[in-house]
């Protein structure tokens, strides 16, 4: 009896909600160069994960990928960084913020797509190139 109450007490737990992905701290430099490449495949070090999902500041919590993960859903309300989550056949493994100084958000700016609440990057593409220009480091990576 006490094995089917604590299966059923870890089946109940399991069931509660998903686990928070790891967070992965990203390395960029504190100089960043006048031209600088931000290579996810690089600069971060998850375990297998094969796209990476940029999320857009002030996304709906509730697209399909982010539902059920309460603690990545509150990090896209805020405009201070930008979420990019790393994704292993089609389940998160874990996350990252970038730092605004590097904008992802350009995606959306210089794109026709202004309203899709993310984009995804198979990981061979996870790379992003970014250019100083006027005391902004400009997005010139061609967009999706």
């Amino acid at each position: 009896m006490r094995i089917f109450a604590f299966s059923i007490f870890f089946l109940a737990l399991l069931g509660c909600g998903r686990f928070t992905p790891t967070k992965i701290d990203l390395v960029i430099p504190d100089q960043i160069p006048v031209k600088f490449q931000l290579d996810f495949t690089k600069l971060a070090s998850p375990p297998n994960w094969d796209s990476l999902l940029v999320v857009k500041p002030y996304a709906d919590p509730n697209f399909n990928q982010l539902k059920g993960y309460d603690t990545l859903s509150s990090l896209t309300q805020t405009d201070i960084h930008i979420l990019v989550l790393f994704v292993d056949h089609q389940r998160i493994v874990a996350y990252s913020l970038v730092p605004r100084i590097l904008d992802l958000n350009q995606l959306w700016e210089n794109s026709e797509s202004s309203v899709k609440d993310h984009y995804s990057f198979p990981k061979e593409e996870a790379k992003f190139t970014f250019e100083k220009e006027e005391g902004m480091y400009v997005l010139t990576t061609k967009n999706p």
